[in-house]
Order: C-alpha cells, then structure tokens, then sequence
C-alpha cells in the first residue's frame, strides 16, 4: 500500500504491473534444496514430506498473490499478473524460488500481454 502511494506522486510512472510468486517447488534435488530458502526450513522444522511441504507452499502463495491482487484492484493505474502455474516443469527453475531463461521467458510473456492490454488505459 506504501508503494502504491508512494509511486502514484511520480508523474512519469503511468501504470504500475505487480505480480506474486509461482508455486515453489518441493521436488527440487538435494543441493537446491540445501542453498535455498523455503523447503530447508520446513525440513528442519520437521515438515519432511514434500506433499505437506507442497500444501504450506500452495496456501502461503495463495494468500499472498489474493492480498497482491486485492491490493492492486484499488489502484486504477495498476494491473496484477498472475504467475502461479506458469513454471510446471522442473527444469523451468534455475534455483528453489527464481526461473531460469524458459521460466522468466514465460513471465515476460505474461507481461507483454498484460501491457498490450492496458495499453489504451496509459
């Protein structure tokens, strides 16, 4: 909300696109999992079935990209993008939380379509 009202006094900024996270994956191998930041810590705190694992990464995205988009929804010159689902394959991530070249490929695109969208409101 801080940023939404921050960035509406620019008068160069016309229109301001935001989106959450992709699911994380929970079937990363050993080392990604180990240099990462999510699976690791619900592994230590005894969360070690990736199913559970896939259950708290789903409902903590989730309610992340619903506050995101409910907060993008009051501001006129913004558009929420949804990414969750895009990266299906493993090999579309270069670690636990970032896509690799394909991934972020498939994010851009998703861009581009909603700036082709909301050219006519910038």
């Amino acid at each position: 909300k801080y940023y939404f009202e921050k960035l509406k006094n620019h008068s160069s900024i016309k229109h301001i696109f935001v989106h959450g996270y992709d699911y994380i994956r929970t079937d990363h191998d050993a080392d990604k999992i180990k240099n990462g930041w999510v699976n690791k810590y619900m592994i230590q705190y005894g969360i070690r079935n990736s199913d559970d694992r896939d259950k708290v990464i789903k409902y903590l995205i989730d309610n992340f990209n619903d506050d995101l988009e409910q907060l993008t929804n009051k501001h006129e010159n913004a558009t929420y993008i949804d990414i969750r689902n895009l990266m299906i394959n493993r090999d579309e991530w270069f670690d636990e939380i970032h896509p690799n070249d394909e991934g972020f490929a498939k994010v851009g695109n998703k861009f581009i379509e909603a700036i082709e969208t909301n050219k006519k409101n910038m």
